[in-house]
């Protein structure tokens, strides 16, 4: 069964990441197959208002699913106005291109990817 729940800390602990966003700064979700953790999206406010996004993938996932969760995320981002969301091509993901272009980021400068959100 799939299930998608609001992201928190706990979340990030059972990912393996020792540090995380303050809750106040991040908005995103976790996606569980069968009560296994197979994906977390999220985007995070940094200290000179850019919001970035980040988004992971472990074993079967949903592919379609998380897919559409991160759309009705940036949806959110749009209807409260958020101009832009960055994101870096992770090198060791082989696809992580793809998957960003599939969202409707463009590559820039830096490596740094960029997807217009508020228009």
């Amino acid at each position: 069964m799939i299930a998608f729940e609001d992201l928190d800390g706990s979340h990030f602990e059972e990912w393996g990441l020792d540090t995380y966003p303050h809750p106040s700064r991040v908005l995103g979700y976790a996606c569980r197959r069968d009560d296994e953790l197979v994906a977390l999206g999220f985007v995070v406010v940094d200290e000179d208002n850019r919001w970035w996004g980040s988004f992971g993938s472990r074993g079967r996932f949903p592919a379609k699913s998380v897919h559409q969760k991160t759309l009705e995320l940036f949806a959110a981002l749009d209807r409260a106005g958020v101009p832009e969301i960055l994101a870096v091509a992770d090198p060791e993901v082989a696809r992580s291109r793809e998957w960003l272009t599939r969202l409707g980021f463009e590559p820039g400068e830096n490596e740094v990817w960029k997807r217009v959100v508020y228009r």
